[in-house]
């Protein structure tokens, strides 16, 4: 020990010196000494961080402020929830180039230099897409990030997405919820996007501001704890040009809807199928996804044969006919009707296909969904729509003479079609999907050969097959001939693309022409 150490008690006999705990109590001010300089260093290097980017990277720092801030824009697409991914410290998932380039935000963008920090913070165009998850409010400064991303956006229209993961063990989590919604009604005049996924018993919380510039609302519901799903009520304030709706009604909403153009829906009751009609006179687009719902104590509902003169895209299951029977659409060019004897045991193709009559509409796509029983109704429906471009069949097995009207279609001459009613003439993309089982003869019907002197043959440009394969093997049998057809159409540049379908995945298959093997990828 240095001569010049003083002499301290010991800790342990208070009464005496001792050398040891004197030689301690001076080594620890040294270290604590040593410290204060290593911060001081510290901080100088990190101030030499900015010092060393203008020096080294001048390009950057003389690119004007607009092009910087054009570039932040291109490549920030994403809001705030991605910085809190649970999969942010998975190193597997930041290999990939989607996940990287999802961790792009103004804040990661500000953390760069004094310069793009500046850049990112005066560009509000950085900050007026908002994503929320509330598995991020357990952090305490959340609530405060999300106001400052807000008010960073100055007064551009906001695109706001909030999603709530939340059951019954986590209803801690409700009052926070609640804040994060209050802190959204605030900035309410500039919403112009709305996406929300939350427990149906928290769409009250939810206010407009008048004059609000509200155009898009996407509300997904589901119930939480038995409680009775609440109203989503911004009444006359708001009448947005597009709606969409998933496990809710209708009866939860109390909109204006003078102005909607597009509406999409879970499940619709009659009632409310025809207060759609009679208000929504802008219509365009009209999804009903699932099932339109009768109840016996409700009068049928009377729909306007003007009701639907706009509506270009229209999706309704074949059932029930009553509705089918009301309709009529002439500017209709994309029409979608799905037929699950499950949920539908009543057909009605008939009513359908009075109802293209009636409409005297140029369908151009089309998809249709049916069982078995189904077909004849399809196939009649089909012989009614001679512009029709595209055809989308989810059916689980069509007959072959299905493939045959349509090869002989295929294969008339233009110049000897005169008084002949060709099977969909304009036919130019074709998708069959959830075949329960293949005859590859079908495929080929379908592709041109490699050469055709005559011309008269009019082929399609687009093939996709889709199988339900619900098996676990991994490989499947397609014959030679079937497999140098498809490899020789794609080469001409027609798509031809036959997946599987297994337990909910769709899997591509890859053709290679030794033994006519088709494996997963």
């Amino acid at each position: 020990m240095a001569k010049s150490t003083p002499l301290i008690h010991c800790a342990c006999n208070p009464s005496t010196t001792c050398i040891p705990c004197s030689e301690v109590s001076h080594l620890d001010g040294r270290i604590h000494k040593a410290r204060i300089v290593l911060e001081r260093l510290e901080a100088r290097r990190k101030a030499m961080d900015s010092v060393l980017n203008r020096h080294h990277d001048p390009f950057i720092h003389r690119l004007p402020t607009e092009i910087a801030s054009n570039i932040f824009q291109l490549c920030c697409p994403i809001g705030l929830s991605a910085m809190f991914d649970p999969n942010f410290n998975d190193v597997q998932q930041q290999k990939t180039q989607a996940y990287r380039k999802s961790l792009i935000n103004p804040l990661v963008l500000g953390a760069v230099c004094r310069y793009w920090r500046a850049v990112a913070f005066s560009t509000p165009n950085l900050w007026n897409t908002i994503d929320i998850s509330s598995r991020n409010l357990l952090l305490g400064y959340y609530l405060s990030l999300a106001r400052e991303w807000l008010d960073r956006s100055a007064t551009l229209p906001l695109h706001i997405q909030f999603i709530v993961h939340v059951n019954s063990e986590e209803d801690f989590l409700l009052p926070k919820i609640a804040n994060v919604i209050e802190l959204l009604n605030g900035y309410s005049s500039r919403w112009l996007t709305l996406d929300l996924t939350l427990p149906s018993n928290l769409l009250d919380i939810f206010h407009c501001a008048k004059g609000t510039i509200l155009d898009t609302i996407h509300i997904s519901t589901y119930p939480f704890d038995n409680t009775e799903a609440q109203t989503f009520d911004l009444g006359t304030l708001t009448s947005p040009s597009v709606l969409e709706i998933c496990y809710s009604t209708l009866g939860n909403m109390k909109l204006d809807y003078s102005k909607l153009v597009k509406f999409s829906c879970w499940d619709v009751t009659g009632k409310e199928f025809a207060q759609i009609a009679s208000v929504a006179t802008r219509l365009e687009i009209l999804l009903v996804l699932r099932k339109l719902i009768e109840h016996p104590q409700d009068s049928q509902p009377t729909i306007s044969s003007t009701a639907f003169l706009h509506v270009r895209k229209f999706h309704l299951p074949a059932h029930p006919p009553a509705v089918w029977k009301q309709l009529k659409m002439p500017s209709l060019q994309d029409l979608a009707i799905n037929d699950d004897e499950q949920i539908h045991p009543n057909l009605c193709w008939p009513e359908v296909q009075e109802f293209v009559q009636r409409s005297q509409c140029r369908l151009t796509t089309l998809f249709v969904g049916g069982n078995n029983d189904s077909y004849h109704g399809i196939f009649e429906l089909l012989c009614l729509l001679p512009e029709l471009e595209s055809l989308v069949v989810q059916h689980p097995q069509l007959p072959e003479a299905f493939f045959q009207h349509m090869y002989n279609t295929a294969r008339l001459n233009l110049s000897q079609t005169t008084g002949s009613n060709p099977f969909l003439p304009c036919l130019r993309s074709f998708t069959y999907s959830w075949i329960r089982s293949v005859t590859w003869s079908w495929v080929r019907l379908l592709i041109p050969p490699a050469t055709d002197n005559e011309g008269t043959y009019r082929p399609l440009v687009e093939l996709i097959f889709s199988i339900a394969w619900n098996t676990t093997e991994v490989e499947m049998r397609i014959d030679d001939d079937t497999v140098k057809t498809i490899v020789d159409a794609r080469n001409r540049g027609i798509v031809v693309d036959i997946s599987a379908i297994r337990e909910g995945d769709v899997i591509a298959l890859s053709m290679e022409e030794n033994g006519g093997q088709a494996s997963m990828n």
